[in-house]
Order: C-alpha cells, then sequence, then structure tokens
C-alpha cells in the first residue's frame, strides 16, 4: 500500500490505517470527521482507536464492523458532528477485495484504458443514524490495476484562478499514470495537487493505493 496525507493545519479530522490481519489479508479504513480543530482530530483518534485489531475482530466483514462504529459514535457537545469513512479489507495474494462506505467518494479502479469510481453502495455517514444499514461490496483487483481510496479535500482544492480541481481532474491524472509504481503514482498525484492549490493548505487531504503487482 501506498499512500499521500496532508493536513489543513496540526490538528486533521481525516486519519487512515492500513494493517495485517493475517497471512493474507489486509485491514484498512479512512475516516474523515466533520469540522476541523481539535474536535474533530480527537473524534478522529477516538474512532480510529474504536477499530484497532487489539479491540474489534477484523475477520469480520467491514458493514459488521462500520456498523459498531456507528454504535459507539458519540458527539457529547451536541455539535451535529458526523464522520464519512471507508473500512474494507484486500487479499494480499488474491487481489480480493471487500469494502463498505459511509459517504465518503466513491474509490477509484485505475487500469491502462480506464479510471473510474466503483459503485459501490453508500450509506449515511456514521453518528446520523444509529439505525444506518451498511452494505458490503466486493471485488478483484487484477495485476495491472490499482485501488485508490481517498478523502474529498484530495479533489475539492481550489486554485485561485481555475477553480476546483475536481474528479475529472483527478482520474485523468491516474489513468495518465497508471503504468508506474504505487509510489511514483503518488509522486505525480502529490505534485499535481501542490501546483494546483499554489501551496495552500485548504483541507485535510488523505489517499491510499493498492496495487496487486507481483
Amino acid at each position: 500500500m501506498n499512500h499521500y496525507f496532508a493536513a489543513e493545519n496540526e490538528l486533521a479530522g481525516d486519519m487512515f490505517q492500513c494493517f495485517t490481519i493475517d497471512d493474507q489479508w489486509i485491514g484498512f479504513f479512512l475516516i474523515d470527521v466533520s469540522g476541523h480543530g481539535a474536535g474533530a482530530a480527537m473524534q478522529s483518534f477516538a474512532l480510529a482507536q474504536s477499530l484497532n485489531p487489539s479491540r474489534v475482530d477484523w475477520h469480520q466483514s467491514p458493514a459488521v464492523l462500520m456498523d459498531y462504529i456507528n454504535q459507539v459514535f458519540s458527539d457529547p457537545c451536541q455539535h451535529g458532528q458526523f464522520a464519512t469513512m471507508i473500512i474494507g479489507k484486500i487479499n494480499s495474494k488474491s487481489g480480493q477485495y471487500e469494502m463498505c462506505n459511509a459517504g465518503q467518494p466513491q474509490p477509484f479502479l485505475i487500469s491502462q484504458h480506464r479510471c473510474e469510481s466503483l459503485d459501490i453502495p453508500s450509506s449515511l455517514p456514521i453518528g446520523i443514524d444509529e439505525n444506518t444499514q451498511y452494505i458490503d461490496c466486493q471485488g478483484h483487483l487484477t495485476d495491472d490495476e490499482h485501488l485508490m481510496i481517498f478523502s474529498d479535500g484530495i479533489y475539492e482544492i481550489n486554485h485561485p484562478k481555475l477553480g476546483m480541481f475536481s474528479l475529472e481532474r483527478l482520474k485523468t491524472l491516474c489513468m495518465v499514470n497508471h503504468a508506474i509504481s504505487g509510489d511514483a503514482m503518488i509522486l505525480r498525484i502529490r505534485h499535481g495537487l501542490s501546483m494546483w492549490q499554489q501551496g495552500e493548505a485548504q483541507d485535510d487531504m488523505s489517499l491510499m493505493l493498492f496495487s496487486n503487482r507481483l
């Protein structure tokens, strides 16, 4: 897994993690808590701790884990806080993956001929309705594909004259760099985003890139 993270300031509401479940499966999640500053950062940290493999069984489906997180989410100050999140796992040997989406941008599947948003079910963010039903989605990553998970801060950055970077520009940037390594692709994406925002931090940006290349 390759990744990129840039915080808007010292206290970020974005958080992601990737870790080994067993000798085949890798678990991952990406959290984006609403708001900014200390409150969002503390909530993000608390949610990440709740998903620590020492606390929950990652052999369960992502939807089960998402339902658990939705139940333990708390907004003690009643500020209307919520969090968007993707929880998933991928088999490092077969490329099989399983994900559950709670309001995050749809992941990208990147190959030689296309970069497309995966059409997976997306339920309400966590912390809005404790009765929300979360749905798993399964797929398979081939040897010439990348799977990219990212927060909305990646494509919602603005250029002072040209406007929003946009999902379409992000897709184009990914597709033209599909043949290079994951490390190199992250560097190209990072450079493109940096040039677009003209050195002005605007939002937390989180990105994870999975490849099944031997």
